[in-house]
C-alpha cells in the first residue's frame, strides 16, 4: 500500500470536496506555490489527481486549470479512514 506524505494527504482531502487551482491549494495548505506544484505533480504522476479546465472560474479568454481527485485518490483516503 502506498504511503503519501502529510502535505499530499492534505491536498487529496481538499480535492475530495472541490476542484482547486494550484495557487488555491498552496494558500490553503500554507505552502509556497513551487512546493505545491511539486506535490501536485507527484500526485498526478501516480494518478491520484488529474487536471481539468474550469471554464467558469475566470472572466478572461483562457479558462483556469483546476485539479480534481481521481478514484485512486478517494480510495487512498477511504482506506486510511480519512474520508468520511
Amino acid at each position: 500500500m502506498d504511503n503519501l506524505d502529510r502535505i499530499q494527504e492534505k491536498i487529496l482531502l481538499l480535492l475530495a470536496t472541490t476542484p482547486l487551482s494550484t495557487e488555491k491549494i498552496a494558500t490553503t495548505v500554507f505552502i509556497d506555490e513551487p512546493l505545491a506544484e511539486f506535490h501536485i505533480a507527484e500526485l498526478a504522476e501516480q494518478e491520484y489527481i488529474t487536471s481539468l479546465f474550469d471554464a467558469f472560474s475566470s472572466v478572461s479568454d483562457a479558462p483556469d486549470m483546476v485539479w480534481i481527485i481521481e478514484q485512486k485518490g478517494r480510495k487512498y483516503l477511504l482506506d486510511r479512514g480519512l474520508l468520511k
